[in-house]
């Protein structure tokens, strides 16, 4: 089992108390007219990185609808300092530009690909002797990858990725390891890739839903079937609650041309923080 990733699952199931008990402005879910949405000015990527990571912000207590989150304040930046160096073992700009890097050119995708390489490579009768070889865990595993590789084909699990990419983006901006404009450069290529691949929103959390119970799997952990329910409830439910003339899910953005903030470019930010190939 690897104790990393579970390590940063406990810290953000123990921090959403903490948040509760902060009194932190920024956990309304208020979709009106007044709505501030913290967007940078001239860009659409603000939407797309609140619609990437409505689900896991509502998870953690936080307000989709407010780019990075929670409003700022000394006691917003130490709670996401935490999280971040809790969760991902982020302490710095550093850190988190090249754990950017990481969920961008890499991500879970990679061991993913990893996998679905070698499945591609046997026959269907070669797949069936393997299903009746492995039990367990590694059982739970490969049904969940052939499930995956049915189901989205070369999208794999872009969608798990890039919501954890538009997550780090904001965290880090809210942290004050990165300014707003900065964390919307981060999300530029997430939103090309989630664009190009995607049609709706309702694929994207669907693919996003099927990946997490892939990632279980992987993790050696049984899929939670009640937090699986619980965010899929949430993403429905916020689609629900949608305000029509500013929806959180907009699927305009699809069919729309992405809008990147001036003077500002994600391969500069990351220039020096590319992912180790063997990682």
């Amino acid at each position: 089992m690897n104790r990393k990733w579970i390590k940063k699952i406990m810290s953000v199931i123990l921090l959403w108390g903490l948040l509760i008990g902060t009194g932190l402005s920024g956990c309304s879910l208020l979709s009106g007219k007044e709505q501030s949405f913290n967007d940078a000015a001239d860009s659409n990527l603000g939407q797309w990185g609140r619609a990437l990571s409505a689900v896991l912000m509502q998870r953690n207590k936080m307000n989709p609808y407010y780019f990075g989150g929670l409003e700022e304040s000394a006691k917003a930046a130490e709670v996401t300092k935490e999280m971040l160096e809790n969760g991902w073992n982020i302490k710095s700009r550093e850190d988190l530009l090249y754990q950017s890097s990481t969920e961008l050119y890499q991500g879970d995708r990679f061991d993913y690909q990893t996998d679905l390489e070698f499945l591609n490579g046997l026959s269907e009768e070669q797949i069936e002797a393997c299903k009746e070889m492995v039990e367990g865990n590694t059982e739970v595993f490969l049904t969940e990858t052939l499930k995956n590789k049915e189901k989205w084909g070369d999208k794999g699990i872009l969608a798990w990725d890039m919501s954890k990419l538009s997550v780090l983006a904001q965290w880090g901006y809210r942290a004050g390891y990165i300014s707003r404009e900065e964390a919307h450069a981060l999300i530029e290529p997430a939103a090309e890739l989630i664009k190009e691949q995607f049609i709706s929103w309702e694929e994207v959390w669907q693919n996003y839903l099927d990946s997490y119970a892939w990632w279980c799997a992987k993790m050696d952990l049984e899929k939670d079937e009640e937090e699986y329910a619980k965010r899929l409830a949430v993403y429905e439910n916020l689609k629900t609650a949608e305000n029509v003339e500013n929806p959180l899910f907009d699927n305009n953005l699809f069919v729309s041309k992405i809008l990147p903030v001036e003077g500002i470019s994600y391969e500069d930010l990351l220039t020096d923080y590319q992912p180790k190939q063997d990682e």
